[in-house]
């Protein structure tokens, strides 16, 4: 099985670098991998994907290694290889008489099958006309032959089955799924209903943790991810269908963009959602977040009813919501400043009212951990504290004037707090953590975070002109024609800033800051929709701008780490 393995991980390797020719070949494999597959990777036009990476290597100053011929050589081929076509490797439910757990497929589109298996030892099979025995890394395998494809596998009834099945599985995934097979380079597709019968699926779970966020992948029903490189830059799609899920995208009941209130800025990390259907709602979020099993263990189960009824008039009372994370100017009170920005369906008010209220329940021994209960029991809650424009301001600050205690079972003691705090006020400010809260107007209530009482100004102005003026910053302009308009969110990182944070927080903490880097101009977009209820996409995308800094991070850190007394500290 090593063999497989080692194939399995070469295609994972070209899921970094891939772009699509538009070759025909997704169509012709669907059609022999059977419909009753479990999960399948694809790889599109071997050679254009294979030239492309050689191409992309070259170009950002790497030595330049031929994936293809990696993978050739991993299984002994030669000749025979049809490398404009589409391979698929294939995990199929096991045969309980093989004893595999495992159960692979390699399909190989080919010119001369003979070929193609020639430095393999085939050996043909007297009692199965048509089978051949071959011999990878000196492991046995089975091969077939179907429509111009080689059926590679290591259980032999498993391999007749495939050369024998009258459907594919392009006959039960939908023409939205084939379409996406077709035009991306590499394709993941997983039967989720299927694979929780597998004794792999705990690991499959935890292997896609992190391309499905905290959702629980039980209640998938399929899963299918798509990356493609074109001359734009690199494109990651996740589209899955949830079991159960009937609700329909509704119009949104605001004509604004979802960056709606967010002024022109240095953002580091910016974005919009719109209170949606289904996984876009409000609602499911913060239930999905809540009963995330690793953040369950810190709060109090029995104090979860009570905050999910504090948070009613949040989850049914929003419409839209932006927030920012800023790099304040070099002139501002501290470095760090956050902003957002929430759409009420009707009275603004009562969203602020439902931010105390869930405040001073967390401050209610909410929290299990003894740390975490000593910082929340810090929260002030002062209303009314401030006054701009007929606007009442309300703080929720960190009382730092608070009796410190020295922390008991790990937890940090009264100088380490102290010293934790000082740090605080460099990045946010002389306030320190300090949240200015206020309903702006009827509708919209904006909160701040860092940067005094100056940057909270400058949000409300950009909150009440009801306006998105950081669309119309270069590269956000750039990137408005690749979100789709019924996008339920969108979300923006950008590296020279991020960057930039972090040098000016390492020069402050007098650390050895990142050297500078040539900069992308252009942020990295995260986008989301419903497709239709039940199905959702996510789609990432990376500028090809992003790559040469992203490159030149890696190589600093790199070459830190490999030098005389390297490794890297902790704080980079």
């Amino acid at each position: 099985m090593n063999a497989y393995r080692r194939l399995f991980i070469i295609a994972l390797t070209l899921f970094a670098y891939t772009t699509p020719l538009g070759a025909v070949g997704p169509v012709d494999t669907l059609a022999v991998i059977p419909e009753n597959a479990w999960a399948v990777i694809t790889l599109n036009d071997l050679a254009g994907i294979d030239g492309k990476i050689v191409s992309l290597q070259k170009e950002l100053g790497f030595k330049a290694v031929s994936p293809l011929l990696l993978a050739k050589a991993e299984v002994e081929i030669v000749e025979g290889l049809d490398e404009s076509g589409t391979t698929a490797l294939v995990v199929m439910p096991p045969n309980p008489q093989s004893g595999m757990a495992i159960n692979l497929l390699l399909i190989i589109p080919t010119t001369e099958e003979m070929k193609l298996l020639a430095y393999i030892n085939p050996r043909p099979l007297e009692k199965e006309p048509g089978y051949t025995r071959v011999t990878i890394k000196n492991e046995e395998a089975f091969v077939g032959s179907k429509n111009g494809f080689s059926i590679i596998g290591k259980d032999l009834e498993t391999v007749k089955a495939v050369v024998g099945a009258t459907k594919g599985i392009g006959g039960r995934v939908s023409s939205m799924q084939i379409d996406r097979f077709k035009a991306n380079d590499i394709t993941i597709y997983a039967d989720i209903e299927a694979l929780r019968k597998s004794p792999m699926f705990p690991m499959i779970s935890m292997g896609l943790a992190g391309l499905v966020g905290p959702n629980n992948l039980a209640t998938y029903k399929y899963l299918q991810i798509g990356a493609k490189l074109d001359v734009q830059g690199f494109t990651l799609e996740t589209v899955y269908a949830r079991a159960g899920d009937t609700d329909a995208a509704e119009t949104l009941k605001t004509s604004k963009s979802l960056l709606c209130g967010l002024a022109e800025g240095d953002y580091v990390l910016v974005g919009g959602a719109a209170n949606g259907p289904g996984d876009f709602s409000v609602r499911r979020s913060v239930e999905t977040l809540i009963s995330n099993p690793q953040l369950s263990t810190m709060y109090a189960i029995d104090k979860r009813g009570v905050l999910m009824q504090k948070l009613e008039p949040v989850l049914g009372g929003v419409v839209r919501g932006s927030f920012g994370l800023c790099n304040l100017p070099e002139s501002a009170d501290g470095f760090i400043g956050l902003v957002k920005v929430i759409e009420a369906k009707e009275d603004a008010r009562e969203m602020v009212q439902a931010h105390r209220a869930v405040m001073e329940l967390i401050k209610d021994d909410f929290f299990m951990d003894p740390q975490i209960k000593q910082m929340v029991k810090m929260l002030v809650y002062e209303e009314n504290a401030e006054n701009a424009e007929q606007v009442s301001i309300h703080h929720m600050r960190l009382d730092l004037k608070a009796e410190l205690e020295d922390g008991e079972g790990g937890s940090p003691t009264k100088k380490q707090q102290i010293e934790w705090m000082a740090s605080l006020k460099q990045l946010l400010g002389s306030e320190g953590i300090l949240f200015r809260m206020a309903a702006v107007d009827q509708r919209n209530v904006l909160i701040t975070l860092g940067g005094g009482r100056e940057f909270f100004d400058r949000c409300m102005g950009a909150v009440r002109s009801g306006n998105a003026a950081i669309v119309a910053q270069p590269g956000y302009s750039q990137l408005q024609p690749r979100l789709s308009s019924s996008r339920a969110m969108e979300m923006y990182l950008d590296i020279d800033q991020l960057f930039g944070m972090i040098r000016r927080i390492q020069i402050a903490m007098n650390q050895r800051p990142l050297p500078e880097f040539p900069l992308a101009k252009v942020p990295m977009l995260i986008s989301g929709r419903q497709i239709k209820p039940g199905v959702n996409e996510h789609i990432v995308f990376l500028p090809k701008e992003n790559f040469e800094p992203i490159k030149a991070v890696i190589m600093s850190m790199t070459a830190k780490a490999l030098s005389p007394g390297g490794g890297l500290p902790l704080e980079e």
